[in-house]
């Protein structure tokens, strides 16, 4: 990840957007990391790509563009994203483990079972002198964590005020919505994997490489 986000490559004055990162980082990652390979394509309209776990990589719209992202999280790699997401994104495994609870009960006991085994506390579990210790998640990793995770945070009460009359929130919402409540939901994950798809008349430039 250090290679290929070329920190070190950046001169003094610049910044990190994605223009910067694909017309002058990128070139000079390839020249000074001849041995990593890079891979790079232009995305159209309705094209998927997948990134494996654990890839670092960088998007470019080159239009207006709408990108559709779906993260995966199963059985096979449960315990390392969630191992990652407790430390990383505290408000999210929060949310999820609540989750887990309702609709994967049995995911909800292992993610437990982990947290004992590690002695790792959940945020709403410590105190407020009780610190994560070596939480190491940029600003841009944690844009969607708030203060807090107590329970008056996660309470929907007042938002029926800014969305559409008779819209469900919660676990009604599957029903009302039409769509099933789930058995199980193993399918969200905080790792690495990327499907976007650029709208009509617009492409993405990305890059990818492995860690």
């Amino acid at each position: 990840k250090r290679v290929v986000k070329g920190r070190d490559l950046v001169k003094k004055g610049e910044d990190d957007e994605a223009i910067m990162y694909f017309d002058f980082i990128l070139p000079r990652i390839k020249k000074a990391h001849p041995e990593v390979k890079v891979y790079e394509g232009i995305q159209n309209p309705g094209d998927i790509i997948f990134v494996p776990g654990d890839w670092w990589h960088g998007v470019l719209n080159l239009d207006d563009t709408v990108a559709v992202t779906q993260n995966y999280v199963g059985p096979d790699n449960f315990r390392l994203v969630w191992k990652r997401t407790r430390k990383e994104r505290e408000k999210i495994a929060y949310l999820w483990l609540r989750n887990m609870k309702r609709y994967a009960p049995e995911l909800y006991e292992r993610a437990l079972r982990i947290n004992r085994r590690d002695g790792f506390k959940m945020r709403h579990e410590r105190g407020p002198d009780d610190k994560l210790s070596s939480c190491s998640s940029s600003s841009s990793e944690s844009s969607s964590d708030s203060s807090s995770d107590e329970a008056g945070d996660l309470d929907p009460k007042g938002l029926q005020d800014v969305i559409r009359r008779g819209t469900k929130l919660g676990s009604a919402a599957f029903h009302k919505q039409g769509e099933p409540a789930p058995d199980s939901i193993l399918h969200i994950r905080a790792d690495t994997v990327a499907a976007r798809q650029a709208p009509l008349g617009s492409d993405d430039a990305a890059a990818a490489a492995p860690q």
